[in-house]
């Protein structure tokens, strides 16, 4: 079984519930749910940035994951908005590569979880 999140609008989800693959489609708020993202970001460096890069990565809660001599590859899973943040922060440094999965959600905890 393969799950798919889709942040969009109400009609798509009646285009959904009409694919045969398709088993059910839930729809929830902001509010009613945690969404995520990850991101890998490759960034060119030199020594003038690189303490820089790596203060934000501290504050943005991310990880630089592979290095080389002039390359960094950065990690970071969030809200999409401050993955948003992050790629902004990067701007003025040179960025050669970006892969990021989308938003993924689940519906936050409660006590009725065991009935669903």
């Amino acid at each position: 079984m393969e799950r798919t999140t889709v942040i969009s609008p109400a009609e798509i989800e009646k285009q959904l519930n009409k694919k045969v693959d398709v088993i059910k489609v839930k729809t929830f708020t902001e509010q009613q749910c945690i969404t995520r993202e990850l991101m890998l970001i490759k960034i060119k460096y030199n020594k003038n940035n690189r303490r820089e890069i790596m203060e934000l990565c501290e504050i943005m809660k991310a990880q630089i994951v592979d290095m080389s001599k002039h390359f960094m590859m950065i990690q970071i899973c969030d809200e999409p908005e401050k993955i948003k943040l992050m790629i902004n922060m990067l701007q003025t440094i040179s960025i050669v590569e970006v892969a990021r999965t989308g938003t993924l959600a689940l519906c936050k905890c409660s006590e009725n979880d065991e009935s669903r």
